[in-house]
């Protein structure tokens, strides 16, 4: 008897390329993916804030009565405090954005190792800003926006100096200052409860779990600049 010949399978058609990036869910969106990379981050910021919580605590009772020893020595504590804080809060941000949790311990040590980078971004950003502001207000407030995401760059790239995260994040901030400007705008209106005793714990509780909303647009930005897959 002659052979029945299966019909010829035709292979699917290839899945369309898809983009790295999903629509920006907006500044109300971004609440949930900041506040899951609080929660997960949580116990090690938490830890930095009772250390330097601590520190302020005994310069007071190191200085006693004498206010003019107190507010030295916290100008000169501040100062050395958020030279370590400062890396360390941006190196366990970005990763809890990222699904990952990094301890208190690991955190110090990559502060340690780059106090320098962050040194120097920081102050060239922040005299910038401080000149925007003394003269013009509002070329203060853009310069913070554009140089926002620059501690996150600096944790990105390991070998980039202060300088050049500087010019990076003006480079990627480039149409989405908008972006920011929104966090901006739900950050303030998280701040109407504050009227109230209730409404104080309540903006506290809304703005922690949603101090992670830049480094969570910084990742959506480098997502969203990388080309499609196919």
């Amino acid at each position: 008897m002659p052979t029945k010949k299966s019909p010829a399978v035709t292979p699917p058609p290839p899945p369309p390329a898809t983009t790295q990036a999903s629509q920006y869910p907006g500044a109300f969106g971004l609440f949930k993916p900041s506040s899951d990379a609080i929660r997960l981050a949580f116990v090690p910021l938490f830890l930095i804030f009772i250390i330097s919580v601590g520190i302020g605590m005994a310069i007071g009772f190191i200085s006693g009565d004498n206010r003019d020893l107190a507010n030295n020595l916290s100008s000169i504590a501040n100062f050395v405090v958020s030279l370590f804080t400062t890396p360390m809060i941006a190196f366990i941000l970005l990763y809890a954005v990222r699904g990952t949790r990094k301890e208190l311990r690991e955190s110090f040590e990559y502060a340690l190792q780059n106090i320098i980078r962050f040194l120097v971004a920081n102050l060239l950003a922040g005299l910038a800003i401080l000149i925007g502001l003394v003269f013009f207000i509002v070329p203060g407030i853009l310069l913070a926006i554009k140089f926002s995401m620059t501690n996150y760059l600096l944790v990105d790239n390991p070998k980039m100096r202060g300088t050049e995260a500087l010019s990076k994040s003006w480079d990627i901030t480039t149409g989405h200052m908008g972006k920011v400007f929104g966090i901006i705008g739900v950050s303030l209106l998280m701040l109407l409860p504050i009227i109230t005793i209730v409404g104080i714990i309540a903006t506290v509780i809304l703005l922690v779990l949603y101090a992670a909303a830049i480094p969570v647009l910084y990742d959506y930005i480098l997502k969203s600049n990388k080309p499609a897959t196919k």
